[in-house]
C-alpha cells in the first residue's frame, strides 16, 4: 500500500512539474507589455508557488514513505 502511495506522490510531482512548463509557456505567449504593469518574472514565481511547491511537498512525501518501506 505504502509502494502505491509513494508511487502516486512521484506522478503528481511529475505532472505538476510539467503543468508549471506548459503554464509558463502558454503565459509567455499571451503577455503584453502594454497590458500588464507587473513584470513577466513576477508570473512565473506567483507559477512557481502554485505548482512547484506542491510538486516539491509532494516528491518529499513520496521518498519519505519510500524509505519506510524498507
Amino acid at each position: 500500500m505504502i509502494k502505491r502511495i509513494s508511487f502516486w506522490c512521484f506522478i503528481a510531482s511529475g505532472v505538476l512539474t510539467a503543468i508549471f512548463a506548459v503554464k509558463n509557456v502558454t503565459d509567455y505567449v499571451r503577455y503584453s507589455t502594454t497590458l500588464n504593469s507587473a513584470p513577466f518574472y513576477y508570473t512565473v514565481i506567483l507559477n512557481a508557488a502554485v505548482f512547484i511547491l506542491p510538486a516539491l511537498t509532494a516528491l518529499a512525501v513520496g521518498i519519505v514513505l519510500r524509505s519506510k518501506k524498507r
